[in-house]
């Protein structure tokens, strides 16, 4: 979320739980209650909004994740070590481990 978004975001929830402490402190007479209930009705729905686009992408950026860590048809079984023979390069290409990210334990990230 970006900080302008953040701060929208922010402020909104905040003017909405005054709003709702002085309705339920019954601090708003009858001839101001319409205009405070129509209010708080569109910072809800903005909060509502934010809220849903954040977890969108949020979905989108740990959906990227798990397919970066798919392992792609070309890589060798485990165990192998890989080469380079494109140009006749016998050495051994570098391996970056992704171990510390198989397990759904470990991943902050991992659905239930």
């Amino acid at each position: 979320m970006s900080r302008k978004a953040t701060e929208n975001y922010t402020a909104s929830v905040a003017r909405l739980k005054s709003l709702v402490e002085r309705l339920e402190s019954a601090q708003v007479d009858v001839d101001e209650l319409e205009s405070v209930v129509r209010e708080s009705v569109e910072l809800v729905n903005v909060c509502r909004s934010r809220l849903r686009a954040t977890q969108s992408s949020v979905d989108a950026l740990l959906a990227g994740l798990q397919e970066a860590q798919t392992p792609a048809a070309a890589e060798p079984a485990a165990g192998e070590t890989p080469t380079d023979d494109s140009n006749g390069d016998a050495r051994p290409k570098p391996r970056l481990s992704m171990a510390r990210f198989d397990s759904d334990e470990d991943d902050p990230f991992a659905e239930d």
